[in-house]
């Protein structure tokens, strides 16, 4: 009889385990829809510009994309206080991704940025900018999958 609970149990948490993760990426994704609507509101940029920077394909070098970014990573939490959360941005990053190899280049990039973006910036959206372009030119420099912008 305890054997039978022990396995029931591990089904238990288990199951709960992965509804958790998937509920986690349906949140996530959730937030960042979200958070492009509201930033786009306050800084119309191009779906163009968009695409390119989720896609990490390109940043362009715009004042109001710049604000753009900055007011994202506000609203996902990767800028508080001015300053860039790297941990914060590492986990967004890669709950989209599947591979580990992926995931620790994630990390690699996140370490990257982390030395080479200083929190010291004054203006907080060209802070935002930098540390997007870094983590593209990285992205892109380690041979990470191109993203893909779904629209829901």
């Amino acid at each position: 009889m305890k054997f039978f609970t022990v396995v029931v149990l591990t089904l238990v948490i288990f199951t709960t385990s992965l509804v958790l993760i998937e509920c986690q990426e349906d949140e996530v994704m959730k937030l960042q829809k979200e958070a492009m609507t509201q930033c786009t509101e306050e800084h119309p940029i191009s779906q163009e510009a968009i695409k390119s920077i989720v896609n990490r394909e390109h940043v362009p070098d715009d004042p109001e994309v710049k604000c753009w970014i900055r007011c994202a990573y506000e609203k996902l939490g990767v800028m508080k206080d001015g300053k860039l959360d790297w941990d914060r941005c590492n986990f967004l990053t890669k709950h989209c991704l599947d591979n580990d190899e992926d995931k620790a280049k994630v990390d690699r990039i996140t370490e990257i940025c982390r030395l080479e973006v200083s929190n010291d910036e004054e203006d907080k959206c060209q802070l935002a900018y930098i540390g997007t372009v870094c983590k593209i030119d990285n992205w892109k420099k380690l041979g990470l999958p191109a993203m893909k912008l779904i629209e829901r």
